[in-house]
Parts: structure tokens; C-alpha cells; sequence
């Protein structure tokens, strides 16, 4: 096309004949490369197959236990604590989405600097089925990517990131 319309256009065959006469006098090709053939490309599989979510204030609202939460010479006071989870309340909404996912095939974690029997009581208290609770683990503090390797683990799910939908405060 553009040899044509140089033909046709002569103003073009002016202004373009210097660098034509160099493309030529170099051993540059003057023709487009051949296309490589087509690859297809992989899929990748973006479908959700593990939710994870943050415990205090993403899925509970454990407010009532705030006081309790404070360190007393370096200990909670977790029997007390546990006494509060009647008052801890599920945020709207949450249970839906549990109900979803479990019906997607869905698998549910729960990553949490709360203890595992906190978590593990609060589940049960309200009736909730999880596949995996990652508490307070000293050493790996929120958001350590090792927390999710350890809910994977602990559902025999070896996806890629890809896959996992966290919902917390701190990842």
C-alpha cells in the first residue's frame, strides 16, 4: 500500500525518498516480519474455590468483649471472654454469602489473631461450619502470607492465589 500511494502521490515519494534510499542502501527490509503462528494462550481459572475471611470486626462484630481484649499482665482473661460471645453479633449479610459459598463448593477459613477456641466456640455457637480456623499463631502475626499457606493446608488445598478471596482488615 504505501509503494502505491507513493506511485500516486508524489509529495509523499519526495519527503519519504531519503529514507527509503537508506532503508535500501543498509540491507533493511522494507517488508513486514511474517507473524509468528498463533499460540493460544492458557486459561487461567479465576473461579473462587476458597474464601478466607478476618474474624473480630469483618465477620463478628466482638465488641462486647473489647475490655476483656487487654492485655492483663500479659495474659488475656479468655474464660471471661468467652462468656461474651452470646453477645457478639454476626454482621448482616454473612450469612448469605456463607450459605453461597457452601453451595458453590466454596471452601471457608477463617484467619484471625483471636484464639482457635474463641473462633471455634463463636462457629459453633452460631451454628457455623468452617473448613479451616487459623488463630493466634505467636510468630506469624497478621498479614503473613504463611497464615493463608496454614489454612490451605489444614483444607488439603494446594490453588493458587488466583483462587482465594480474603476479606479481613489487615491483609
Amino acid at each position: 500500500p504505501l509503494a502505491k500511494q507513493m506511485e500516486e502521490e508524489p509529495q509523499i515519494k519526495k519527503e519519504s525518498q531519503k529514507m527509503i534510499d537508506f532503508i535500501l542502501s543498509e540491507g533493511i527490509s522494507v517488508t513486514r516480519p511474517k507473524h509468528p503462528e498463533y499460540q493460544p494462550v492458557p486459561e487461567k481459572d479465576y473461579t473462587t474455590k476458597c474464601l478466607l475471611l478476618d474474624f473480630d470486626n469483618t465477620l463478628f462484630d466482638t465488641s462486647a468483649d473489647d475490655k476483656l481484649r487487654k492485655y492483663c499482665d500479659g495474659e488475656r482473661d479468655w474464660d471471661k471472654i468467652l462468656d461474651c460471645i452470646p453477645k457478639y453479633k454476626l454482621y448482616d449479610g454473612w450469612l448469605d454469602v456463607i450459605k453461597w459459598a457452601k453451595g458453590k463448593g466454596i471452601k471457608l477459613g477463617i484467619i484471625s489473631t483471636a484464639s482457635n477456641k474463641l473462633i471455634n466456640n463463636t462457629l459453633d455457637y452460631f451454628g457455623l461450619k468452617f473448613d479451616a480456623v487459623i488463630g493466634d499463631r505467636w510468630g506469624y502475626p497478621k498479614p503473613s502470607p504463611l497464615l493463608v499457606t496454614f489454612a490451605l493446608d489444614e483444607m488439603n488445598m494446594n490453588i493458587v492465589e488466583d483462587n482465594i478471596l480474603y476479606v479481613g482488615d489487615s491483609l
